[in-house]
């Protein structure tokens, strides 16, 4: 038994099972439904074969493994809880050859398949006394959040998996509020299948900023909120809105994420109890500075999870296509079917309807460029191709 704000709770890897076995249990009962829903057809030796053919592609539990999850990750081992332990693991070398398209090949929140005792020799690099255990396989994720790489967005990262929750933390000041970039996080959200929010750190130092970034940031929350999202205004420093954040994140698996320097560790600090490493804003820049070092799992009074993520000066779209723009932007969607051009980008042509509604005030400004950026980025991809 250990302590947590002032109680005695159990071990994280009880708390982690008594929380997702919940859930476990809801998604066997809709596994249930859809088996009765299925043709016996599914048991025909074609389909034995299919199921024989994932288990040697190490996609089903092969002989002698247990299922765990992921509850965090360093540069070269994850923690992983599993029948009431709690295993240090690497990944199998064979998941590296398959996956060449992700840059990391396990995420917070990920269920695994290891071989407790066991570890790869060639990346087992430390003296630890948790039990070993080597990864095997890892079940397709029903919600991930991810990202590219890079610029080129040759490989996803993916940050977490199976989780409930995207809070998109954001500041009102150093560093600057960036519209577009929370937009990023929203696609990425919703290609993932994941609700969101969007947490606006430092609330307190509003007075702090120009009267003409203030004004954007207000009518930024009012346009979002107008658009059906949840924001959250809130200071790590004074407290203000963590209440209500709390409520919100109350018995769920939540993940923050954001640029570096916004304060997503002190709002998990202040959220928690639970001391978090906290770094400073890079004057030069104005960006933030790197602090958390790796995605951990950190339990909350309510009985729910967070992760605290590592920041990022940018954010790339994962498999980043005009669909998702469009899906995002579904005023301006909405609005363009009333365009001369069936395929109007609502940049330049003529007799466009958006950049009319625009003008007139119908469309947001703040919209409209976060929609022309994105739009200018992806055609930009398209021509590096």
């Amino acid at each position: 038994m250990g302590c947590y704000g002032g109680k005695s709770v159990v071990g994280l890897h009880d708390i982690w099972e008594n929380f997702f076995s919940k859930k476990d249990k809801q998604d066997s009962k809709e596994a249930k439904k859809r088996k009765q829903t299925q043709d016996r057809s599914q048991f025909k030796k074609s389909d034995q074969d299919k199921k024989a053919k994932l288990e040697a592609n190490g996609i089903t539990p092969a002989e002698g493994t247990v299922k765990g999850r992921v509850i965090s990750i360093g540069p070269s081992q994850a923690e992983v809880v599993a029948e009431k332990k709690t295993y240090l693991c690497t990944v199998r070398g064979r998941l590296k050859q398959k996956n060449v398209k992700l840059k990391n090949l396990i995420a917070v929140g990920d269920y695994v398949y290891i071989t407790p005792g066991k570890c790869d020799a060639k990346d087992s690099k430390r003296k630890n006394s948790l039990p070993e255990g080597v990864i095997e396989s890892v079940e397709p994720r029903a919600t991930l959040l991810g990202r590219g790489e890079n610029l080129s967005r040759h490989k996803q990262q993916i940050i977490a998996a199976n989780i409930d929750l995207v809070m998109v933390v954001a500041s009102v000041y150093a560093p600057v509020f960036r519209p577009t970039l929370i937009d990023r996080y929203l696609i990425a959200a919703e290609k993932g299948n994941l609700q969101a929010a969007i947490v606006i750190n430092k609330v307190d130092m509003i007075q702090e900023i120009e009267p003409k970034e203030r004004q954007l940031f207000e009518d930024f929350c009012e346009l979002y909120e107008a658009l059906g999202y949840t924001v959250f205004l809130v200071s790590s420093k004074s407290g203000k809105g963590l209440n209500l954040l709390e409520e919100h994140m109350d018995g769920k698996a939540s993940v923050f994420s954001g640029q570096s320097g916004t304060g997503k560790s002190s709002l998990l600090t202040a959220v928690t109890g639970q001391e978090l490493l906290v770094g400073d804003t890079v004057r030069r820049t104005h960006k933030g500075s790197h602090t958390t070092v790796k995605t951990r799992l950190i339990p909350l009074a309510s009985g729910g999870f967070c992760l605290d993520t590592p920041g990022i000066k940018s954010f790339g779209i994962w498999d980043f296509k005009l669909e998702d723009i469009k899906r995002h932007f579904f005023e301006i969607s909405k609005l363009g079917e009333e365009c001369r051009y069936p395929d109007c980008s609502h940049r330049h042509e003529p007799s466009c309807r958006v950049k009319e509604a625009l003008e007139l005030g119908e469309v947001s400004a703040i919209r409209y460029q976060s929609y022309e950026a994105l739009l200018e980025e992806l055609y930009s991809e398209h021509k590096r191709r």
